[in-house]
């Protein structure tokens, strides 16, 4: 029955699995464990498969729902962030903290977040550049050519270190603690050093001219 639900949620326009007539003006809609309900009630799915269908549904991992999800909300012009990344960019939004939550954004705001979470955190990709080429001893002639291979403009670094809080790359580990927006760095699971966004921006701007 798992299958059937699932291929009916992703079978489904999106108007029918959220009883929703326009989404002209929802720039984003956030999905978790809490509408599955909704959505079997909607799709009358307990009047198709039986009684069971809602415990079913409960029972299906919440990545698999909304990975059925994508495509209802793709044909309407929404792709799908991370709740804890949405959060830094979207003023108001509070992450849920004992449930998972994902959130479709619409495609043009998605791409204005997108921007400003690059420029946001531009001081990380810096700071991983420098631990990069003066810690890690690869082969680069310089900083400038570090960061331009590497990490300039890299968003999937960001998105990668503010939802699983660490990123690695080779013998290199960043973790980002959130609370205190700083970011550390460990080189075969060793301590070297941390920054802060302005002496991240301060010393590679002064590293960068030499």
């Amino acid at each position: 029955m798992s299958k059937e639900i699932l291929d009916s949620i992703k079978g489904a326009s999106l108007e029918a699995i959220l009883d929703i007539e326009d989404f002209e003006a929802l720039d984003w809609v956030w999905i978790n464990r809490e509408l599955f309900s909704d959505i079997v009630f909607n799709l009358k799915l307990d009047e198709a498969m039986g009684e069971g269908a809602l415990e079913q549904l409960l029972e299906i991992k919440d990545e698999e729902i909304f990975k059925v999800l994508e495509e209802p909300f793709r044909q309407k012009g929404y792709l799908p962030m991370h709740q804890l990344i949405f959060a830094n960019l979207e003023k108001g939004y509070r992450p849920t903290e004992d449930i998972q939550t994902v959130i479709f954004v619409k495609e043009k705001k998605h791409k204005q977040l997108s921007i400003a979470l690059a420029k946001e955190y531009e001081w990380v990709l810096k700071s991983m550049a420098m631990d990069t080429y003066f810690r890690m001893g690869l082969n680069y002639t310089s900083l400038k050519e570090s960061y331009e291979d590497l990490y300039e403009g890299n968003s999937r670094l960001i998105e990668q270190l503010l939802s699983e809080g660490e990123v690695s790359y080779l013998t290199g580990k960043w973790q980002y603690i959130r609370k205190t927006n700083e970011l550390y760095f460990y080189k075969t699971d060793e301590y070297h050093s941390s920054w802060t966004e302005g002496e991240a921006l301060s010393k590679f701007r002064e590293l960068h001219h030499r």
